[in-house]
């Protein structure tokens, strides 16, 4: 089969590799179906299970749809609270709720969260999103260890939820040991294409720092794409 010709239009469609899309024949549909890249979330599965999936799309390469681009999704750091003594809590809009470093099981108006570089640069007015945001706080006041916040979305918080906090920079490294091993596996595959969950922020700063640590890593200068790229949209 002649290879296809580059699609005449700027959009660019990109399309999740998961549990309901990793054979060879919904790859297949989809590239067909308009498809011009493929993401592999590098936070779930194993390495061999992600280096199944970057194998299975560079062998359909030679099925007649030509070079498909492959994008690495990077994990990055993770912050989570801790455990509540009844292992779920209902917080309701408008109530205080306090988080700190005590190691104690929280409860309905308290938790702890054993980030200390995360309570240490909050501040007054920043939003803290927890369970990919379906409980939103505010923080009212800050103190050595911990913050005061006020319920904004209310909903049940369980053991170990993530926590994100996008109006905050916390220092620390954007890329863990299980990212530097991702990025060792996507070298390895000449994925070119490195994106990032920033979960302490959605900080420019640290995804521009971040993209520098992925070349010096690799030893590869086109990682060095993403990084201009991040400018231009941030820019937009």
């Amino acid at each position: 089969m002649a290879e296809r010709a580059p699609r005449g239009r700027n959009v660019k469609i990109l399309a999740t590799l998961g549990p309901a899309s990793q054979t060879p024949e919904r790859v297949r549909a989809l590239r067909a179906a308009g498809a011009d890249a493929f993401r592999i979330n590098m936070s779930h599965g194993s390495a061999d299970d992600r280096a199944r999936l970057i194998t299975m799309v560079r062998e359909l390469e030679g099925d007649g749809f030509g070079p498909m681009t492959i994008l690495a999704d990077l994990q990055g750091p993770k912050i989570r609270i801790g455990r509540f003594a009844e292992a779920k809590v209902q917080l309701v809009a408008g109530q205080p709720f306090r988080l700190d470093l005590d190691p104690a099981p929280g409860g309905a108006t308290r938790v702890q969260v054993p980030h200390p570089e995360v309570l240490s640069v909050l501040e007054p007015g920043h939003r803290l999103l927890l369970d990919d945001g379906k409980v939103a706080l505010n923080v009212v006041r800050a103190g050595d260890g911990w913050v005061e916040t006020e319920v904004v979305t209310a909903g049940a918080l369980s053991n170990n939820k993530g926590l994100n906090v996008p109006d905050t920079v916390v220092p620390t490294a954007a890329l863990t040991a299980k990212d530097r091993d991702d990025l060792a596996l996507a070298r390895q595959a000449a994925i070119y294409k490195a994106t990032h969950k920033m979960a302490y922020a959605d900080c420019f700063a640290a995804a521009l720092a971040k993209m520098k640590n992925a070349e010096l890593l690799t030893g590869d200068p086109e990682f060095k794409l993403l990084e201009k790229e991040i400018k231009i949209n941030w820019l937009k």
